[in-house]
């Protein structure tokens, strides 16, 4: 790999080049680059990124590298927010739109791109999303989790007629209180 490319995270990077010089990019992405994970987790600080870029064997442009971010993410068990360090490491083949798209998409990791280039963020910001936890308690059950248990109704004797009447718990309740 080549040096490390010095220039804004939002800038388009013409991937092809990059990928036959084997170019090695570093950046520190702001939040408000990634809106849809700052969304889903607020960020604490700036996603730190690095890609290696390559040209495989057939001469298609492939993107490795990995992605570091904190935030406060909740946890979906209890409600709760925690703070979550979230790493990803990543091997994406790198496809203008196009119809062959479909195929080779079947067989490897794709990032799909319109045009000749690509920004850092556009490149990390699917893989940080689909690295999120779906549960960040670690104890099953979550220590932080409400209850769910709700006492049974003693006092309400069922019989037949009533287990066809859809009023008749109203009526033993109406009973019990005169």
């Amino acid at each position: 790999m080549r040096a490390v490319m010095d220039n804004p995270s939002e800038e388009r990077l013409a991937f092809a080049a990059l990928a036959r010089q084997a170019i090695r990019v570093e950046r520190q992405i702001a939040p408000e680059l990634l809106p849809r994970l700052q969304a889903l987790m607020p960020i604490e600080g700036a996603a730190r990124v690095a890609l290696g870029f390559r040209l495989d064997e057939t001469g298609r442009a492939w993107v490795a590298g990995s992605a570091d971010v904190r935030g406060g993410a909740t946890c979906q068990g209890c409600l709760l927010q925690f703070g979550h360090d979230l790493s990803v490491a990543f091997d994406l083949l790198i496809l203008m739109e196009g119809p062959d798209v479909h195929a080779l998409a079947d067989d490897h990791d794709v990032l799909i791109v319109s045009g000749d280039g690509v920004t850092v963020p556009e490149i990390v910001e699917d893989e940080l999303i689909l690295a999120l936890p779906e549960r960040l308690c670690v104890e099953e059950p979550c220590p932080h989790s409400p209850g769910l248990a709700f006492p049974a109704v003693s006092d309400v004797v069922e019989d037949d007629a009533d287990a066809r009447n859809p009023f008749h718990i109203l009526a033993a309740l109406k009973r019990a209180d005169t």
